[in-house]
């Protein structure tokens, strides 16, 4: 699927080939990108203050027929209290106050996704106070269930090798099946390491 990318005239630019949320965002030179609204609210409101709006909208992830009706797994926020903290009660009163109905409420109108149960109320309040979300396909944010995420323990090292044999792809070092045997082969023997420590 990359190298039919990569093969696009224009999609490789000397030795980038890569395009993230600045690709979009600030250079706007990527048309579509798959992220996290959560990620992105906070850089679209940036651009808009900045007289650099933006004109876009969102939609849903494709769907395969094997997952129909999942989306990405969410974008988790976590607290914690350090167990050295010597202020673990009031620590635990401003998680309490956070978690509460009410702030989460505030989150919601203000474009985060929260632990709210997704009622009919909830949607259609979330990101009332955004301009940037004013008249975007809200649906799309409620549409899929999100996915479990699935990390494998050596998720670092597997992924890093095939981040590595997509550049060699799109750079023409490599064919695809060089490539990827290069990746397995290379992730095997970081592995082992890891495994004999």
């Amino acid at each position: 699927m990359l190298k039919n990318a990569y093969e696009v005239p224009g999609f490789v630019q000397g030795t980038k080939y890569a395009y993230g949320v600045n690709s979009f965002i600030k250079d706007r030179n990527l048309a579509m990108f798959a992220s996290w609204e959560n990620d992105l609210l906070g850089r679209m409101s940036e651009a808009r203050a900045a007289g650099n709006p933006m004109n876009w909208d969102m939609v849903t992830h494709p769907n395969f027929k094997e997952n129909m009706g999942k989306g990405r797994d969410p974008a988790a926020h976590a607290m914690f209290i350090s167990n050295r903290s010597k202020h673990k009660e009031q620590a635990f009163q401003v998680i309490q106050m956070i978690t509460d109905l009410e702030v989460q409420s505030i989150f919601n109108r203000n474009g985060v996704l929260t632990i709210l149960p997704k009622t009919d109320t909830v949607k259609k309040e979330y990101g009332q106070l955004l301009p940037d979300l004013q008249g975007k396909n809200m649906a799309a944010v409620f549409k899929m269930t999100p996915s479990a995420a699935v990390i494998h323990e050596y998720y670092s090292i597997i992924s890093s090798q095939l981040t590595k044999a997509s550049g060699a792809v799109a750079l023409k070092q490599k064919d695809v099946n060089t490539a990827l045997k290069d990746a397995q082969e290379e992730a095997t023997k970081l592995i082992a390491v890891e495994l004999n420590k």
